[in-house]
């Protein structure tokens, strides 16, 4: 009899005796490939965390979590919290910074805050439907946010107004992009179903990944649209809708995708069977660099505009930052430090 049905014979001393054991098998299924470990490690930041951001200028980092807790961190010439204050009263969805002063976040208890960096409250605005996602509009200075009622709306940085409303021909939105010639947006549901979309409302629909996507993101100067799912990273071409599937080295969800400054790579991070964080090929979904795991589930990714820090969060309540500029020597890990 093989492993596996030895495994299975196995008389168990108790019935919660098998997830006493599934850490340790979720961690064999982790790549013990050589990883570079984070050059900073913030531990119990929060319950879960949700969100990184960094601002324009490179100086400071945005986290938030499930929790409604922000924290604002300033990264030179060391890294320490220079504030953190309940933003919201629910999970944290989304983070912008504005004009190097002012911080904007979204939550699912259905209000939009803007922040000066010493966590007093600027604006706030209440949309009357969870808020499930948040985009910068980089052509327009503008911002785009997804409801769970369906809705997208455009919103001003300064005062968070409202610009316009629409309702899409879809159900509950996962991942927004907006391409850089301000004239067209993507948006993905939970029923796998992606639109390339605009503001009077011409929706044209992509072919349906084997998965819903999680992230999206517009490349090649708005000609290809990126996203991922389980496992795959998805490449469609936006003028015809064809999709190519790509597998990568992720074994869960890759959760959210995010181009390097010079555009030739992607990085990633993972949930549910894998916490990942990989800079990928975007043309292959092959693996350029592997960065240390977190220990549970991978929620959020960013770059500083400089590209030299990366950031993440994730259901093991750290951030993690790392210094391009100072990278540390490779080390085999499944993400404990």
């Amino acid at each position: 009899m093989n492993f596996a049905g030895q495994f299975l014979m196995l008389k168990w001393p108790a019935p919660n005796f098998f997830f006493l054991l599934l850490p340790a098998f979720l961690t064999a299924c982790v790549s013990n490939a050589p990883r570079q470990p984070a050059n900073i490690i913030l531990d119990d930041v929060h319950n879960q965390g949700r969100e990184v951001e960094f601002s324009a200028d490179s100086r400071y980092l945005a986290s938030a979590g499930s929790e409604g807790l922000l924290v604002l961190w300033q990264l030179q010439p060391q890294v320490h919290q220079q504030a953190s204050w309940k933003a919201h009263e629910n999970e944290i969805t989304g983070l912008l910074f504005v004009d190097g002063s002012a911080v904007i976040s979204t939550s699912l208890d259905g209000r939009i805050k803007k922040w000066s960096y010493k966590g007093a409250l600027l604006h706030s605005e209440d949309v009357g439907s969870e808020i499930t996602n948040l985009l910068r509009d980089k052509a327009t200075r503008s911002f785009v946010i997804s409801l769970r009622d369906g809705r997208v709306q455009q919103r001003a940085l300064s005062d968070l107004g409202l610009l316009q409303q629409r309702r899409l021909r879809l159900g509950e939105i996962t991942a927004l992009a907006a391409a850089d010639n301000g004239q067209q947006y993507a948006a993905a549901d939970i029923y796998a179903r992606v639109v390339v979309w605009d503001w009077d409302l011409l929706q044209r629909p992509m072919n349906k990944p084997s998965s819903y996507a999680r992230t999206l993101l517009f490349s090649d100067h708005d000609q290809t649209l990126l996203g991922a799912g389980w496992h795959q990273l998805y490449r469609w071409q936006v003028r015809n809708g064809d999709l190519q599937e790509l597998p990568t080295e992720h074994a869960g969800i890759i959760k959210e995708i995010e181009a390097t400054q010079d555009g030739r790579s992607l990085l990633s991070i993972s949930r549910e069977t894998d916490s990942a964080v990989l800079y990928i090929d975007p043309l292959s979904g092959k693996t350029r660099k592997r960065l240390q795991s977190h220990e549970l589930c991978g929620s959020a990714i960013s770059m500083s505009a400089d590209g030299r820090y990366v950031a993440t969060t994730s259901d093991d309540a750290s951030v993690r930052i790392w210094d391009m500029h100072k990278p540390l020597p490779e080390s085999r890990d499944t993400g404990k430090h």
